[in-house]
């Protein structure tokens, strides 16, 4: 576009009175006229020969006069200056902006140089100008981001940067965590309606896209910022994807789909009825490349992929200002301060003391032993991280301050895909045992810190590493207050693991109170740590600390490595390994002012530097671009041999999505693990067959109407055949690469690429038969109690789950306590059973059966808990020793000791002690009152009809997570009767 070019395109008449709407497709024609290539317009509007120069300006409805539209190309840097308030866009800025003008585009900048502002030119040029599609609907514009502390951050710059539009200032959508999780399909339309920018995290914006929330037709543009991170199935990658669905090939239907019609309906059904796409990508990175870089023709290929994926144009705007660069320095220190000898002295305190007290917590749940020792497993590598970075100082910080506090998070989080698991009664003692249990071991590990150098009885209580970091930190701080009286000076420490953040935080703010030379009080330096898994207002409330300066030293995660702006931060350190060149590109940003430090503790930043050169030449070299026939081929590819209905059968319903959807539908339906899925469900038969040789494979799906079996012979129906031409009288099975792109490929071989079948028809004909609902979750209908009664768990499968403690126990005890079914204890431990346990006197009944087999009387000894709260009894009969769960009277000790022996020898008194007792003649009393000894909720009953004129009822009952269900009776109260009688049958023991 010329300077020059400014020349009137004539007055269009609108007559009837001012209506925005038909102003605005006033404008669209007037733009036509003049045939401009880039839509760049200023316009005024007359009413009876008076002018007025702007939209906002206009009365709402001057009745009946005629309104004459006049529109007029300007200046492109008037143009641009116009569109932003309080700043004035740079030429390169400005040579960015018309590039997005012009066709897709990533914009590939460094840190600190306006990539915001840049997409704030677009959005408040697209929101203004003339639309093809929906020209009654207002324009939107989609801000995807890859954090939540971006959503915010993005809103605001948003906001402050964008001129006033006709109808008003810009208005922003915040979308993170679960803030639309409850929002129908009306309160979407309504978000939607009442803002101008829809601003993200990518993953939230994409299962609004796949619900139908979100008419992609209605963006003008889509920004992705960080766009680095769309690759492979991520959910940027996914979301670009789902646009290119929504975009009809240049000529309708692709070549070779058949009957146009037909074709253009499947279609329709696919997209469920969304708007075709027309609309702009603009991309937004630092450092375009996520993974390794190792040399210049894998960038290449890396690159063009990106351009297709993205379907737009890498760039690089010519005249960027060279970014001064801090001084980088390598910091080096003794890497052998923790020993091998030094760990097996703290794991030997840690085995003795708190893991075996952890196992006494978990040898009394009732369920979940799996998911709990793999949480404890976690926690167990996490101090173990600790101490050899840190010391055992923060191994003592992480045990007393974050232990139970990670674990308590962990199981909340799994309580979400593990309903079968009852983690309440685990969680509700996470208390008591930080005071009884945690608090005293700490103490433990004290007594083992290091005084003397030379002592190996003791471990040393800070590393070299921990004192090197605090004395470079200590003396940049020392300089900007003493030398340059700067009381404001701010800094990034970068840490790899969650688990460093909270102890690394607590012991730089110690080294920073104990020094002599800090400043006053109301200039001390304050540390604040800031992790990826902190509450949303807690991760605020450190932001805003750290940006006002009240908080000068910030602990953090990469959560804040990409996007994080803070102009007067003054050094970055990168105490962990930095793993990829764009964490070394972005890490480095974050130290924005003139003359910053940047320390590296584990890295070569030369190196680094290296392959950031070759992707910066990689990106401004424009003869490897993605060749527009390239992209155009790429959208083909993704849309080609789709068919709505067979593959994918819907938006997010396909062949890579169906393992995940199946696998969560059974942990909703069976209150099981969703991740040991294959373990209940896949069916692999023979490995070693020979490929193509699916007979004998299956998976097998819980409905209320029992076991759903789907086979191989399910995959051919729904594929579909084809005649074969070159055997007219026969035909061809189709299989699942008849509907995917010609490169995509199913990992795994073989049993992979079945196993991915088989689930994904699975996912279907649950889809199909109303089982999983539009959202790809467990409706209430295979919610159901007939569910679990029809498709109960098998006995091999919840002894895998339960059958060993995770971190070992003592030799004597291990036997006993793999073997142990579900303890009676299963309600909160240290209930006082009032009532005897549930099969009645265990104590007594032992007795009998000893006597009754010549045998002596058993034998009972006690020892006081760990926790002080109760005993602990053995019992001893017939040779054989059984440890019960703990209680808190001695004679009920004894009834849990008696009843773990019976469940384990019960067959070497009499054969009639293994045979199930009589029903009680008040089967609902007594599951009452074992439910009331457990500390649950009482049982629930659900009652259903049958019988030819619905005259009879059927009850299930539901007590401790367990279902049963009863006989037909005339009467509720007998079904209930029945019921109670049936689980005391299937459970009571």
């Amino acid at each position: 576009m010329t300077k020059e070019a400014v020349r009137d395109g004539g007055p269009v008449r609108v007559t009837g009175g001012y209506d925005p709407i038909r102003v605005a497709d006033a404008k669209a024609e007037a733009c036509r006229k003049l045939e401009w290539a880039v839509p760049v317009w200023s316009c005024a509007l007359r009413f009876d020969g008076c002018v007025q120069s702007d939209d906002a300006t206009l009365p709402r409805s001057p009745g009946g006069l005629d309104v004459m539209v006049e529109v007029r190309q300007v200046e492109f840097a008037q143009y641009a200056a116009g569109l932003v308030v309080g700043k004035t866009p740079r030429d390169y800025q400005r040579a960015a902006f018309e590039r997005t003008l012009k066709e897709g585009t990533v914009l590939n900048m460094g840190t600190g140089l306006g990539k915001t502002l840049c997409a704030s030119l677009a959005i408040s040029h697209y929101l203004r100008s003339p639309r093809e599609q929906q020209p009654r609907q207002r324009a939107l514009v989609m801000f995807v981001v890859q954090t939540v502390v971006l959503v915010e951050q993005q809103a605001q710059e948003i906001e402050r940067d964008v001129a006033p539009l006709p109808h008003g200032r810009v208005k922003c959508l915040q979308l993170s965590g679960n803030a639309a999780d409850t929002w129908d399909a009306n309160e979407w339309q309504h978000a939607q309606d009442s803002h101008d920018v829809v601003v993200g995290t990518a993953q939230l914006l994409h299962n609004a896209l796949v619900n139908a929330y979100i008419d992609i037709g209605r963006y003008e543009l889509v920004i992705f910022d960080e766009c680095h991170h769309a690759k492979k199935n991520s959910p940027m990658a996914n979301i670009s994807r789902w646009m290119l669905r929504t975009t009809l090939p240049e000529g309708g239907a692709p070549k070779g789909a058949g009957d146009k019609h037909a074709w253009d309906a499947a279609w329709d059904s696919v997209v469920r009825r969304a708007t075709p796409w027309k609309g702009r990508i603009l991309g937004l990175t630092a450092s375009w490349e996520l993974g390794r870089v190792d040399n210049e023709a894998d960038l290449h290929k890396k690159r063009v992929a990106l351009e297709a994926l993205l379907q737009a144009a890498l760039y690089v705007p010519p005249g960027l200002p060279g970014k001064q660069e801090g001084s980088s320095m390598v910091v080096y220190y003794n890497k052998e301060t923790i020993t091998e000898r030094h760990f097996e002295m703290v794991e030997k305190v840690m085995r003795e003391g708190l893991f075996k007290r952890f196992n006494e917590l978990l040898a009394r749940q009732r369920s979940g032993r799996q998911i709990l020792g793999e949480q404890v497993k976690k926690l167990k590598r996490q101090w173990e991280y600790n101490l050899k970075q840190l010391g055992l100082a923060a191994c003592e910080l992480y045990v007393e301050k974050a232990l139970i506090r990670a674990l308590h998070d962990a199981l909340r989080k799994a309580s979400e895909y593990a309903a079968y698991a009852n983690f309440a009664e685990f969680i509700s003692e996470l208390p008591e045992f930080q005071r009884l249990v945690v608090k005293p071991f700490t103490e433990e590990l004290r007594n083992l810190r290091q005084v003397d150098p030379d002592d190996d009885a003791t471990v040393p209580s800070r590393t070299h590493k921990l004192d090197t970091l605090c004395e470079h930190l200590l003396g940049l701080f020392f300089e900007a207050h003493a030398r340059k009286g700067n009381y404001s000076y701010k800094g990034i420490v970068f840490v790899q693991e969650t688990a460093l953040a909270v102890p690394l935080q607590l012991l730089l703010q110690r080294a920073f109170d104990d020094d002599p030379y800090r400043p006053l009080d109301d200039r001390r330096v304050r540390v604040e740590a800031y992790t990826g898994v902190l509450p949303r207002e807690k991760q605020r409330a450190v932001v805003e600390a750290f940006k006002s300066g009240k908080a000068r030293l910030l602990v953090s995660t990469a959560a804040t490595e990409e996007g994080f702006n803070v102009t007067d931060c003054a050094f970055v350190a990168c105490f962990s390994a930095v793993q990829q060149t764009k964490a070394f590109i972005q890490r480095k940003g974050r130290a924005r002012m003139e003359g910053c430090t940047l320390l590296y503790f584990e890295d070569d930043p030369g190196e680094h530097a290296r392959k950031e050169q070759m992707l910066k030449r990689t990106a401004a070299d424009d003869t490897l671009a993605c060749a527009p026939t390239a992209r155009a081929s790429y959208r083909q590819r993704v849309t080609a041999k789709e068919k709505p209905g067979v593959h994918p059968y819907e938006p997010g319903l396909d062949v890579y999505s169906g393992v995940s959807i199946v696998t969560m539908y059974v942990a909703a339906c069976l209150r099981t693990a969703g991740g040991a899925g294959d373990k209940l469900l896949f069916h692999d038969g023979n490995p070693q067959r020979e490929h193509g040789d699916t007979n004998d494979a299956f998976v097998r799906v819980p409905t209320p109407r029992g076991w759903l079996k789907i086979t191989y012979d399910d995959a051919d129906e729904l594929f579909g055949k084809l005649p074969d031409p070159e055997a007219p009288e026969e035909e061809v099975q189709l299989t699942i690469y008849d509907y995917l792109p010609a490169d995509a490929k199913l990992k795994g071989g073989f049993p992979g690429e079945l196993r991915k079948v088989l689930y994904y028809i699975a996912a279907v004909r649950l889809r199909q038969q109303g089982f999983v609902g539009g959202d790809f979750k467990a409706t209430d209908a295979a919610r159901h109690p007939d569910t679990r009664v029809k498709c109960p768990l098998p006995a091999e499968y919840l002894a895998a789950l339960d059958a060993k403690l995770p971190l070992g126990v003592p030799p004597a005890c291990e036997e006993n306590y793999q073997a142990l079914p579900n303890p009676p204890h299963s309600g909160p431990a240290y209930a006082d059973p009032a009532l005897p346990s549930a099969a009645g006197n265990h104590v007594g009944r032992l007795q009998e059966l000893s006597a009754a087999a010549g045998k002596g009387a058993p034998e009972y000894s006690m020892t006081p808990d760990a926790y002080g709260r109760g005993f602990s009894a053995k019992c001893t009969a017939d040779g054989c020793s059984v440890e019960g769960a703990p209680a808190p009277r001695q004679v009920s000790a004894k009834q849990e000791a008696a009843w773990a022996w019976l469940q384990l020898h019960a067959s070497r008194l009499a054969p009639a002690a293994t045979q199930k007792s009589p029903a009680p003649a008040n089967a609902v009393a007594e599951l009452n009152l074992i439910t009331q000894r457990g500390g649950v909720p009482q049982p629930v009953y659900k009652y259903t009809v049958s019988g030819p004129d619905a005259e009879l009822f059927v009850a299930v009952c539901d007590a401790f997570d367990k279902i049963a269900k009863g006989t037909e009776h005339a009467t509720k109260k007998a079904a209930k009767q029945s019921a109670a009688a049936a689980w005391l049958e299937a459970h009571g023991s």
